[in-house]
């Protein structure tokens, strides 16, 4: 996953990576969604099993372009069980607006005295 969602690769390394991770066998396609920012893309994804002090799984789904294979975001969802039998669905997303190298220095916040 790193190679795709982590790194600014080509578009053959890319390719490549998709391939060896379709043939992953807890690997499944969640086909067509909306990602944080709402663009539309395929989805792939598998499940996890619970962390430690967590009954359930956790949902690890991955967003990306089709037109481009880039990826647009992930996202990691589980349910937690809470007092009286209640239960919270707990969702943390990363969403992508680009990927690349670069050589610019990042704008830093103005300096506070």
């Amino acid at each position: 996953m790193e190679i795709v969602f982590g790194l600014p690769v080509s578009s053959a390394v890319r390719a490549a990576a998709y391939r060896i991770l379709a043939t992953m066998p807890k690997m499944k396609s969640l086909g067509t969604v909306k990602d944080p920012l709402g663009r539309t893309g395929e989805a792939f994804g598998y499940q996890d099993p619970p962390a430690p002090g967590n009954a359930n799984p956790y949902e690890i789904a991955y967003i990306i372009d089709p037109a481009t294979g880039l990826p647009l975001a992930r996202s990691l969802t589980t349910t937690v069980e809470l007092a009286h039998g209640r239960t919270a669905k707990v969702a943390n997303s990363t969403a992508y607006q680009q990927l690349g190298w670069t050589d610019a220095k990042p704008s830093l916040p103005a300096k506070r005295d």
